[in-house]
């Protein structure tokens, strides 16, 4: 919670990070010796999918009342599909981060980055966002019909038009204050990075 009221250390986040690896082996160990192997393996898939499963269930909740609902033999194809997806992002991120998680490292390594890079890197997380978006979509063709795929693109398009609305104001606001036309953000500015607000300092 201290994070909230300065910028955090560097070491005290890699401490933390430590703690967490640590404490999570010894949970994997534990499991291991409670399930066994086969066991363990299916525990770790079920808890891989949390994030997607609950996706689906909001999907087939809105879908039921929009008119379109999921059957049930598109339920566990359609939750694949997004876990693949949601893998592939995230090792082509690895690969090529995002400049919205290099502008986060800065902000908690004490280095913080001007308001138009962070701005410049929302951007650019917003466009990779919608491209990802997209692809998710074309796998998701094979699986949904063509009224719950209108549907599903519907929802992703009206929450990329916000974030890209969000941004389109913090950047007037802050082409405005390099005018001086209003005064400057105070220092425990929001910064927006990948749909979350974190605090900068």
């Amino acid at each position: 919670m201290s994070f909230f009221d300065a910028p955090p250390d560097a070491a005290a986040v890699q401490e933390m990070q430590h703690a967490a690896q640590a404490w999570q082996q010894s949970v994997d160990q534990e499991i291991a010796a409670l399930l066994g192997g086969d066991k363990q393996r299916a525990w770790r898939e079920y808890q891989s999918t949390l994030g997607v499963r609950h996706e689906v269930k909001q999907l087939r909740d809105s879908l039921a009342s929009s008119g379109a609902p999921l059957r049930d033999d598109q339920v566990k194809p359609l939750q694949r599909a997004l876990a693949e997806a949601q893998q592939q992002q995230m090792q082509e991120w690895s690969r090529n981060p995002p400049r919205t998680q290099l502008t986060l490292a800065k902000v908690n390594g004490g280095d913080m980055p001007s308001v138009a890079a962070r701005l410049d890197a929302q951007e650019e997380y917003l466009q990779r966002q919608s491209e990802h978006q997209q692809r998710v979509r074309d796998s998701l063709a094979s699986i949904l019909t063509p009224e719950q795929l209108k549907y599903y693109e519907e929802q992703q398009d009206m929450q990329l038009k916000l974030q890209q609305a969000q941004l389109r104001i913090m950047r007037a606001q802050g082409e405005a204050e390099a005018r001086g036309e209003i005064p400057p953000t105070p220092a425990n500015e929001v910064i927006l990075t990948q749909g979350v607000a974190v605090s900068s300092n």
